[in-house]
């Protein structure tokens, strides 16, 4: 992870890094409402974060140990995932808590309402599936999922399948012309096949 360069950082959805003052502090307590992570307190506070971090809405990052975490280049967070980087669970019998590095490599890709467990590394373009436990390393290219997470494939059959052929696939013109007919059009297509795509 050592291309990480903090100076060029973006973060994708995120509010502008020039927000200053009322408007900063203002959206950083909304968030804080809604229980979410503010990424640049986290950031302040020892997170590295590469170019291009998309993090979604409601995601809860450990803030005790933030500076354990090391996010990569164009690497996506989709809603509600949740991070830990320590265990507590024992904290009353043996004083102790167990901590635990989070990386996450350039390209990887980690799907809605997923739990990160500490000492876990995701390694280059791999794919986490939404609603997944992650206890231990998941290789480069990998495609994840389930309850605890186990492999379902490699990145390129999956690559495959979005390149197939088979389906309907639906241009960029179809998101700025969004009405009835084209979403018509995307029902029948899904209603018929299951399946297809925007491009």
């Amino acid at each position: 992870m050592g291309r990480l360069r903090q100076t060029n950082m973006q973060i994708v959805n995120w509010p502008d890094l020039e927000d200053k003052g009322i408007k900063r502090i203002f959206k950083s307590f909304i968030r804080k409402l809604r229980g979410e992570s503010d990424i640049y307190r986290l950031i302040n506070k020892g997170m590295k974060v590469g170019e291009k971090f998309w993090c979604g809405d409601g995601c809860a990052i450990d803030t005790s140990f933030c500076y354990l975490i090391e996010i990569g280049n164009n690497v996506t967070l989709s809603n509600r995932v949740q991070i830990i980087t320590h265990d507590s669970s024992l904290w009353d019998f043996v004083h102790r808590t167990k901590l635990g590095l989070v990386q996450i490599d350039d390209f990887a890709f980690v799907g809605a309402r997923t739990l990160i467990m500490p000492g876990v590394h995701i390694g280059e373009g791999a794919i986490i599936a939404a609603g997944s436990l992650i206890t231990k390393d998941i290789p480069s290219g990998e495609v994840w999922g389930g309850y605890p997470a186990k492999k379902m494939m490699d990145r390129s059959d999956l690559e495959k399948k979005f390149c197939s052929d088979e389906y309907k696939m639906f241009g960029v013109d179809y998101l700025n012309t969004l009405n009835e007919k084209t979403q018509q059009e995307v029902v029948n297509e899904l209603k018929c096949k299951k399946r297809c795509f925007i491009s």
